[in-house]
């Protein structure tokens, strides 16, 4: 395994458990690619998506899968040919090309419009899910529920959710909405008191990691970037320390999503010195270039344990970025770790080894998959 070439062939034969993305169509849409690559929620021009790194990765990476010798309207021409052919065949060329062997799904959020049996019998692939808290937690704050009321409702929904087939994890989106700086809340000054927005959410973020930890169930907390609508610098990691000092959560599994980016050099301190701390990669793989995967995995190593780091894709809407995701991370992973090969740190074999981990193993352990 001397050359990146032969480490890169070795690389793109491992399986991939996807451990945090989100529903594709089941059917053929018509979607412009170029709305793809992009965490924006605001009305972007077509031309400037189409000049961005992240969309002429994408295309690059279709090219040589397509077998297309042309440009940019031969790539599109062609991978819209294959889907309107044969769509179901397409989604699994795709899964077959990366080696995808199982989804984690998030939904919580559906750009695609798909029930879980049509997802099942669409996929040559194994598929467990992921119940996100903020379902619940937006509707009772929303409504205006008394205390009581919201409480009720609450572990009423996380009883239901936790009743679904092939539920693996819970997941929070607290840093979209008043940020990881997560503060004790007595109980008693809830129900007294009309609460402000965070001791709300604060307060049934720590209920859902109780009642998960007593049923065993990890908690995805989303850390880092997102979409245009969230304040990066309240996603910081590090805010979470007060919260994973509580010896209260010390048990609770915690998946910092996102690799934190572009807090990753946090995110792997936080996995290297909390036991209970791990780390997903997803985002970083398909939202930008290949760079920011880069970056992102280089500070996650100067701490994190290689058996701490899952990979995922955050993968939506078109099976393409589930399958993109999963083919940068696997080139990515191949040129850092032939450098640390070649700067001695460890060998081929454990290269080989700790690149299973990330890609499937610790999820597979993590999440108790069958």
């Amino acid at each position: 395994m001397d050359s990146l070439n032969k480490m890169n062939l070795i690389f793109s034969n491992l399986e991939i458990v996807d451990s945090h993305c989100h529903y594709f169509n089941f059917a053929y849409a018509d979607h412009d690619l170029r709305d793809t690559p992009t965490l924006s929620l605001n009305q972007v021009s077509k031309e400037d998506l189409r000049n961005t790194l992240a969309y002429m990765n994408m295309l690059n990476y279709l090219k040589v899968f397509l077998g297309v010798q042309g440009q940019e309207e031969d790539i599109l021409s062609e991978r819209k040919r294959r889907m309107q052919e044969n769509y179901r065949q397409y989604v699994i060329d795709l899964l077959r090309d990366a080696n995808i062997d199982t989804f984690i799904i998030d939904v919580g959020y559906m750009p695609a419009q798909v029930n879980a049996k049509a997802f099942e019998e669409l996929v040559p692939a194994k598929v467990y899910y992921v119940y996100r808290i903020e379902t619940v937690v937006d509707e009772i704050w929303e409504r205006k529920l008394t205390f009581r009321q919201a409480e009720d409702k609450f572990y009423e929904t996380l009883e239901e959710a936790f009743a679904t087939p092939h539920l693996v994890a819970i997941k929070e989106l607290i840093g979209y909405r008043t940020g990881l700086n997560i503060k004790q809340v007595n109980r008693t000054s809830l129900t007294k008191d009309v609460p402000n927005e965070k001791q709300f959410r604060d307060y049934f973020f720590l209920c859902a990691v109780e009642k998960s930890l007593k049923k065993g169930y990890p908690i995805q907390v989303h850390t880092g970037f997102g979409e245009s609508n969230i304040d990066i610098s309240n996603n910081n990691p590090l805010l979470l320390k007060g919260f994973l000092e509580d010896p209260k959560y010390r048990e609770a599994r915690i998946i910092l999503l996102h690799g934190s980016y572009p807090y990753s050099f946090e995110a792997g301190y936080l996995a290297n010195v909390y036991p209970n701390v791990y780390l997903d990669l997803s985002a970083m793989n398909v939202f930008g270039p290949p760079y920011v995967f880069r970056s992102g995995i280089n500070n996650v190593f100067q701490f994190c344990p290689f058996n701490k780091a899952m990979h995922g894709s955050d993968g939506e809407l078109i099976p393409d970025t589930h399958w993109l995701g999963a083919k940068v991370a696997k080139k990515e992973l191949s040129l850092l770790f032939s450098t640390y090969v070649k700067d001695g740190l460890f060998n081929e074999d454990y290269a080989v080894k700790a690149a299973k981990m990330i890609l499937s193993e610790t999820a597979r352990i993590l999440y108790h998959l069958s």
